[in-house]
C-alpha cells in the first residue's frame, strides 16, 4: 500500500471530515492507489505516443480527461 493511514487522516480533516476508522482509511488508501496506477499508466501511454520517456504535467492532465470520459 503506497498511502499510509496518518497522511490520509490529515487529508480527510482538510476536506472537512472529522473521524475515519482504520479499516475505512485502509480501504481509501487501496482505492486511491488503484486510481493513481490507472492514471499513471494512461499518462505513460500519452508520453510514449509523444516519443518522450518522461511523463509531464500535461500528460497527467490529459490522462485525467481521458479517464473521466
Amino acid at each position: 500500500m503506497a498511502f499510509t493511514v496518518e497522511p490520509l487522516r490529515r487529508v480527510i480533516k482538510k476536506a472537512g471530515g472529522k473521524r475515519i476508522s482504520d479499516d475505512a482509511a485502509k480501504t481509501l488508501a487501496l482505492v486511491l492507489e488503484q486510481k493513481l496506477v490507472k492514471l499513471l499508466r494512461e499518462a505513460e501511454k500519452i508520453a510514449k505516443h509523444s516519443n518522450r520517456p518522461t511523463i509531464l504535467k500535461r500528460d497527467v492532465k490529459l490522462a485525467r480527461k481521458v479517464l473521466e470520459r
